[in-house]
C-alpha cells in the first residue's frame, strides 16, 4: 500500500516491485491481509484526511499518530474467507487495468496514423 505523505490522504495498492517518490510511504503487512488492510484505509480515506494530515501550509500525514490507530485485525478463517471472496475481484480489475493501458498505448499509437492520413478506416466492417 501507498499513502500519500502530502497535501490530501489517499490510498494505492500495487503487487510486485515498484518505485516511489518520497512524498509516499510504503505499507507492507505479515499474512494475507494486503487486501483487506487496503480496502479498510480507502473507506477512511475521508477521516484519514482529517485526523491524520496537519500542517499550517501543505498538510502532510502524521505517521506516528496513524501508527497509534486502532484497526481491527480479523481471525484466520474471516481472512480467509474474506480472500477468497475478494482476490478474484481484485484479479479481475488488475487484468482491467493492464487491458486499459494496452489499448490507451494503441489508441495513442494509431490516432496519429488516422489524423495525417497515413490508415484509412473508411472500408473496414466492424
Amino acid at each position: 500500500m501507498f499513502f500519500n505523505t502530502g497535501g490530501n490522504a489517499d490510498v494505492k495498492y500495487y503487487v510486485g516491485k515498484a518505485m516511489y517518490s518520497t512524498d509516499t510511504w510504503c505499507v507492507t503487512t505479515n499474512g494475507d491481509f494486503s487486501d483487506y488492510l487496503y480496502l479498510y484505509f480507502k473507506s477512511i480515506r475521508g477521516e484519514l484526511d482529517r485526523k491524520f494530515f496537519h500542517g499550517s501550509g501543505l498538510k502532510h500525514l502524521q505517521k506516528d499518530l496513524l501508527k497509534q490507530e486502532k484497526i481491527y485485525i480479523p481471525e484466520k478463517e474471516e481472512i480467509s474467507q474474506f480472500n477468497i471472496l475478494l482476490r478474484p475481484m481484485f484479479d479481475i480489475i488488475s487484468e482491467n487495468k493492464i487491458e486499459n493501458q494496452r489499448l490507451k498505448s494503441l489508441k495513442e499509437f494509431i490516432l496519429p496514423l488516422l489524423m495525417n492520413g497515413q490508415i484509412n478506416v473508411d472500408d473496414i466492417e466492424i
